[in-house]
């Protein structure tokens, strides 16, 4: 079995949006929620350090690693509820702050079901419950028991939950296993390149459906819908090696229903993530395109000699995204052709 993957003094939110692009298909605006917790948990000078975090088919989660390893909490029940996926991608974080204004730390690659199994059996039972009740600002600890039989009417008396934290008979002896369980992660795990691993892990869904070629980039359903309404070439694949482009909008939900997925290339792939906003890192154009736009502006009017084969390729290409780019007001072409086939048709647009 190889060794688990481990990113160590990295862009904790850019690292974690690239899996969850690659192995989220829906409800990746979950993210928006882990962005906010980890964020605010690495801008503060108290906050928990450690978490677990999950991608799924149908969204992420993200919880500090302490909730999880108390027994009977939301989170301990959430993290262990999805051990019958095969899907799911789940990792330990580590923050070590916010270095020029970005969450940094550690990341380690989590065996899914193995780490249920731990947490099943090492978790601590909660005793009470430390609540601070956001308007107006009060503190006040309840025992579990009674928490659980008046909630409604603590709730009623003190208003809003700004924060709640359990606690358990031992919080030395919770601390010291979070310690020893997170340390052995990381000691047993070897250093990886984000980008490589989603590579890598793109490579093996796309083995697990049944297509092969190494030509695609995995597409979620929503990227798919957002690449076809900006005129962008997408792939509905099939598990035996085919791909066909996708034409219509609803095409999409019948080849999810089919259990299909889809795929673009890699460049047009980060051309989306640059129009959508998602991938911010990612610039719209190539080096070979920036040359070539270069040289075409400096050398204006001087005779060029004919584009190579090569250069016409990535002139197409350039051409192409400043098209997109300068024209987002305009109906997409899918818009337009599906107005044609209803003229066609005589029927009223």
């Amino acid at each position: 079995m190889k060794p688990y993957s481990k990113f160590e003094d990295v862009d904790i939110i850019g690292a974690l949006r690239k899996i969850m692009l690659h192995n989220t298909q829906n409800y990746q605006s979950d993210f928006e929620y882990d962005i906010r917790m980890l964020t605010g948990a690495a801008q503060s000078g108290t906050a928990n350090r450690s978490f677990l975090w999950m991608s799924r088919d149908n969204g992420t989660w993200c919880f500090p690693a302490r909730d999880v390893y108390i027994r009977n909490t939301p989170s301990n029940h959430t993290w262990s509820y999805y051990s019958y996926l095969d899907s799911v991608k789940a990792f330990w974080i580590e923050l070590n702050g916010v270095k020029n204004g970005v969450v940094n730390g550690n990341i380690v690659e989590l065996d899914y079901q193995k780490h249920a199994e731990d947490v099943k059996h090492n978790s601590h039972r909660a005793n009470s419950v430390e609540i601070v009740f956001s308007n107006p600002s009060h503190v006040r600890t309840f025992d579990l028991l009674d928490y659980n039989e008046v909630k409604q009417s603590i709730l009623a008396r003190y208003g809003a939950v700004e924060k709640m934290e359990y606690m358990v008979d031992d919080e030395n002896a919770l601390d010291h296993m979070l310690d020893t369980t997170r340390d052995s992660l990381f000691r047993n795990a070897k250093p990886d390149n984000i980008d490589s691993y989603v590579i890598e892990m793109e490579r093996e869904h796309f083995h697990y459906y049944g297509y092969t070629k190494g030509d695609m980039a995995f597409t979620a359903p929503v990227d798919a819908d957002h690449a076809l309404r900006q005129g962008l070439p997408v792939f509905a694949l099939y598990n035996d090696g085919s791909a066909a482009q996708v034409i219509r909008q609803e095409e999409i939900a019948g080849h999810v229903y089919a259990g299909g997925i889809f795929g673009m290339s890699r460049e047009m792939k980060d051309f989306l993530g640059y129009l959508t906003n998602s991938r911010p890192d990612k610039a719209p154009f190539t080096r070979d395109e920036l040359d070539l736009l270069y040289r075409s502006v400096v050398f204006a009017g001087e005779g060029n000699e004919a584009l190579t084969a090569g250069e016409l390729r990535h002139m197409e290409s350039l051409m192409f995204k400043l098209d997109t780019i300068l024209r987002p007001g305009e109906p997409d072409a899918q818009t337009v052709r599906e107005r044609e086939h209803e003229n066609d048709n005589g029927m009223e647009v």
